[in-house]
């Protein structure tokens, strides 16, 4: 956390097989065979030399741009990807002047899109709450609320706060959850400003109490809006709050004690889910649940060390959740398919022997690719700013002709490989050696005219 005076910061860092398609020569079709449970590999490894980076936040437009907020040598850096992760570039490496007072160290731990498309970033500089808007795709950005308050002895305190998430509603309106703390000794509050569409106009809407505990994220379900994290009140109690006013008023959704739901999050259809850790007796469980009219568990760990702690969850319209975070020293992505029914830890990922690894943000975009943001500590000792990616399965597409077929799929990734087989019956799929031809994410391949049916599938390599 900010202290007033002082020139540290908080980020959050701180505290199926394969899919295939087939064609007859008078039918063009598709089907899928599920989703390899492999297949997650590393798109963003970046830091300074000899300087520490961590990924904090990871959103996507309507596009398919994606941005990815943290730290960098103290630095609040956003970093962009036109082109699903190949390539990045840093498009926001802020902090505000040395001579501004209460100006030091900088940091975003979150990032949104709103519904006309602009980027909200948010976190500290120094005792600074920031929050900055980029209408552009990330080119040019301003601050759009930026609020600190310098101690005045002997009576007013002095305020500091940080951003640790952001959310949109449907309207295109933006809300930030942060911790506040008043200058010199003091406790925790939790704190939520909003501001109106454009980013304009941003007003205090809750400030909370809450003793050694702390915000955690928020979420916007439609119009409602929900915030997590936590109170201290020996034990420590989990609490949700909700508001259906735009945080004008607010109501208790969930408390217990010992059971500190941190990751939230909210889907097209307008449910909402929440991840986080309970504690039984001397050990400590993950749990995930959803809420509709009630909360109702979707996933537990068991007795689960106590270093297993979720950060962030993504959940698309069907239902299909991602929630990341840590266990023990490594980076650890689980995932709940709808097709399957069922939960699977899909990635467990240490970056290399010498630090600890963690996943700190999650995003699923409209073409099924998955993206986690966190950080690993390299053998040198520094921390390394990291972005995983899972692609989607791609799709085959067939265009049947007298001089036989085109054959095109998009996909960035090169475990796809294009197999045929003249019967599905006998299972002799062999891989296509023909010409491969590669325009951007495009692939495309020929097939000559054959006297009978031919059947083609994508299998991925790096499968089971």
């Amino acid at each position: 956390m900010a202290r007033a005076g002082g020139s540290s910061y908080e980020t959050k860092a701180m505290r199926a097989r394969h899919r295939a398609f087939f064609f007859v020569p008078v039918l063009l079709a598709f089907t899928s065979l599920g989703a390899s449970a492999k297949g997650w590999r590393t798109v963003d490894d970046f830091g300074p030399a000899d300087a520490d980076a961590e990924a904090c936040g990871i959103a996507t437009d309507a596009s398919g741009g994606l941005y990815v907020v943290g730290v960098a040598n103290d630095h609040a850096v956003v970093r962009y990807s036109f082109d699903a992760g190949s390539n990045w570039i840093t498009r926001d490496n802020f902090t505000l002047p040395p001579q501004t007072p209460g100006a030091g160290p900088s940091a975003y731990n979150a990032v949104t899109v709103d519904a006309q498309g602009a980027v909200y970033a948010g976190g500290c500089s120094g005792d600074h709450w920031i929050i900055r808007r980029s209408a552009d795709q990330g080119v040019t950005w301003r601050t759009v609320d930026d609020y600190y308050r310098p101690m005045i002895p002997p009576w007013q305190p002095g305020t500091n706060g940080v951003v640790y998430s952001l959310a949109s509603d449907p309207q295109g309106r933006v809300y930030a959850l942060g911790l506040m703390r008043p200058t010199g000794p003091s406790y925790n509050y939790w704190w939520i400003r909003g501001g109106g569409i454009g980013g304009a106009n941003w007003t205090t809407r809750l400030l909370l109490f809450s003793g050694y505990g702390s915000p955690a994220q928020l979420a916007c379900a439609g119009d409602n809006l929900f915030a997590s994290g936590s109170y201290d009140m020996d034990p420590s109690r989990g609490l949700i709050l909700e508001s259906p006013d735009r945080g004008a008023s607010w109501t208790t959704n969930f408390t217990v004690a010992d059971d500190l739901p941190r990751a939230l999050a909210a889907n097209a259809a307008g449910n909402v889910y929440a991840a986080g850790r309970r504690w039984l007796a001397n050990s400590a469980q993950w749990v995930v649940r959803r809420w509709t009219t009630n909360w109702t568990i979707l996933d537990s760990g068991g007795n689960a060390p106590l270093l297993l702690t979720p950060e962030a969850l993504a959940v698309d319209a069907a239902g299909n959740a991602l929630v990341v975070g840590s266990a023990g020293l490594n980076w650890f992505t689980r995932q709940y398919s709808t097709a399957a029914g069922e939960w699977s830890t899909t990635d467990l990922f240490a970056y290399s022997t010498n630090g600890w690894s963690e996943s700190r943000g999650a995003v699923t975009t409209l073409s099924g690719d998955v993206y986690v943001a966190g950080s690993g500590t390299a053998d040198s000792g520094c921390r390394r700013w990291l972005v995983r990616k899972k692609a989607a399965p791609p799709r085959l597409r067939i265009a049947v002709a007298v001089a036989g077929a085109a054959l095109s799929w998009e996909t960035g990734d090169p475990d796809w490989e294009l197999q045929w087989t003249d019967s599905v019956a006998d299972g002799n799929w062999q891989s296509y050696t023909g010409l491969v031809t590669s325009v951007g994410w495009l692939r495309t391949a020929a097939c000559d005219p054959t006297p009978g049916p031919r059947f083609f599938r994508l299998r991925n390599a790096a499968g089971p």
